[in-house]
């Protein structure tokens, strides 16, 4: 112990203890500015405001504070923060790893955090459940706090969650819930910082470009369903305004508003959301990562999702129960999404996705793939 602590000094990190006794080792949270221009002058935080210990021993909140990358800065430095959620097992951690390589290979400007949840439960690692990972493998143990403290990208920041209830059976409902703990535990830090721009990315993403809201350039905005003539339209377009998120067009179309008992959802028959056509639902909230909204958005917007996400599993489980949620979320507070096509790259052949800007890369042609 003595030699830890020693280290532990020696190396600018602190050392936080859980009731169970257990060390657990965190970086030196009042140098997580150094070196940033925008929040030069910003007092830093310290472990006791980041940090909470609840009664079982587990840790919740801020172990590693997310860092602006040393470079040239832009404008997304101080506006724009990036998060993702994952479970604390193998499988999720190393497609958490590539995703921060990534954003690092890319030169991504503003910070970024990684969200952890179900890191207390360590009986998920035997749980049987037809959404398992690895039945038979490693990939659903979990992962050890001084691992998830690690990464080639040494600016990102890790958030820890409690374990939420139902998540080991159907682990998307970490999604909402991690979220909306995040923002109502961790927004002092993003406000402290003055970031206004919040991202949410999934960990199965991996960057090809820099993700930005400080430089637009028509000519990389895809936008297959005339959102430059929508009413209250964002200016650029793809840049967030409070009340206007942006968003991934995804395939959910409108398919919410009938496949879904919306009052029993809402526990309101006159909210908004009961009064939207397909139509409707099918131009501004067939969305998903990535997700851009406004700090004062998501608060609100992460609040109604996790509410809505056990509700949705009620009527029908099913993987894309999250995204639906989070439409009919949207549509009750009035969220109307301008929805853009270049985010994102899945499934070759379908419309609504970047594979132009794909195609023109000679080095890395889809249809044609050469060496670099």
């Amino acid at each position: 112990l003595q030699h830890q602590q020693q280290h532990q000094q020696e190396a600018g990190t602190q050392a936080l203890f859980s009731p169970d006794k257990q060390i657990h080792v965190l970086p030196d949270l009042s140098a997580a500015t150094t070196g940033d221009a925008k929040l030069a002058n910003v007092p830093p935080a310290t472990p006791e405001e980041l940090i909470k210990v609840l009664p079982d021993g587990s840790l919740t909140g801020y172990v590693r504070l997310p860092k602006i990358a040393p470079g040239q800065t832009t404008g997304d430095d101080g506006r724009l923060h990036i998060i993702f959620s994952s479970g604390c097992n193998y499988f999720q951690h190393w497609q958490s790893e590539l995703l921060l390589a990534s954003a690092y290979l890319v030169g991504q400007r503003g910070r970024i955090t990684r969200i952890v949840s179900g890191c207390h439960d360590r009986e998920a690692e035997s749980v049987r459940h037809r959404h398992q990972t690895f039945p038979e493998g490693r990939g659903d143990h979990l992962v050890p706090l001084h691992e998830l403290n690690r990464s080639v990208n040494d600016d990102f920041g890790l958030y820890i969650t409690p374990s939420f209830e139902g998540a080991m059976d159907f682990p998307w409902i970490n999604k909402p819930s991690s979220i909306d703990f995040f923002m109502k535990n961790a927004r002092d830090e993003l406000e402290r910082a003055g970031e206004t721009v919040v991202a949410i990315l999934d960990p199965d993403f991996v960057f090809l470009r820099p993700l930005s809201q400080s430089e637009t350039d028509p000519a990389n905005i895809i936008a297959t369903r005339g959102q430059g003539e929508m009413d209250g339209v964002n200016n650029p377009l793809d840049w967030v305004r409070e009340g206007r998120p942006v968003a991934q067009r995804y395939g959910l179309e409108g398919a919410w508003v009938a496949h879904f008992d919306v009052p029993a959802i809402t526990n309101d028959p006159n909210s908004r959301a009961t009064t939207f056509t397909e139509k409707q639902a099918r131009r501004t909230t067939s969305v998903g990562p990535p997700l851009l909204l406004h700090i004062n958005d998501l608060a609100k917007q992460a609040d109604l999702w996790a509410q809505y996400m056990p509700r949705v599993l009620k009527q029908e489980v099913d993987i894309l129960a999250d995204m639906w949620a989070y439409s009919i979320a949207a549509t009750d507070l009035g969220l109307f999404h301008t929805t853009l096509d270049h985010y994102m790259v899945s499934t070759h052949g379908r419309t609504g996705q970047a594979y132009a800007f794909i195609d023109e890369w000679k080095h890395f042609s889809c249809r044609n793939p050469q060496p670099q």
